[in-house]
């Protein structure tokens, strides 16, 4: 399965990212593409809590909605490809933000599936292979 749907709660407006323990996740990483006031692009990581599965979605739209109000599709995620910064409008405000963003990502992949792979920008941490689901890279990229 590849894709996680949730079923929008007709009471509320909670949502998997401003709630996730009430859909049986928890929250991984956030990153703001850029830094706007009056627009957000995000991209955020969740773990689901039966399985310790990663999903992830993106969304952006001016200061009005709020973020993910409309997204309840997330997709698997297996490596780190789909976080990559490539075609979007806006860059991460600071480099280091961005690698908080992927080590956080990487550690949870690390408490996944341990292994003795390690990547040096991660300080050793468990690193997925791009492109290949459940691979480990032994090698930097």
């Amino acid at each position: 399965m590849s894709e996680l749907t949730f079923e929008r709660r007709s009471d509320s407006d909670e949502t998997p990212y401003s709630h996730p323990e009430l859909f049986g996740m928890e929250t991984v990483a956030v990153i703001q593409w850029g830094e706007a006031s009056y627009y957000f692009d995000l991209t955020a990581v969740l773990r689901r809590l039966s399985d310790g599965t990663l999903w992830y979605a993106s969304d952006s739209g001016c200061s009005c909605p709020s973020p993910f109000e409309d997204v309840f599709t997330w997709e698997r995620l297996f490596n780190l490809d789909p976080l990559s910064p490539q075609g979007k409008e806006y860059k991460p405000p600071d480099v280091r933000e961005y690698r908080d963003f992927l080590a956080k990502v990487n550690e949870a992949f690390a408490k996944l599936r341990h292994c003795g792979a390690s990547h040096p920008l991660f300080g050793g941490a468990c690193v997925l292979e791009p492109g290949h689901p459940g691979q480990h890279s032994k090698e930097a990229r």
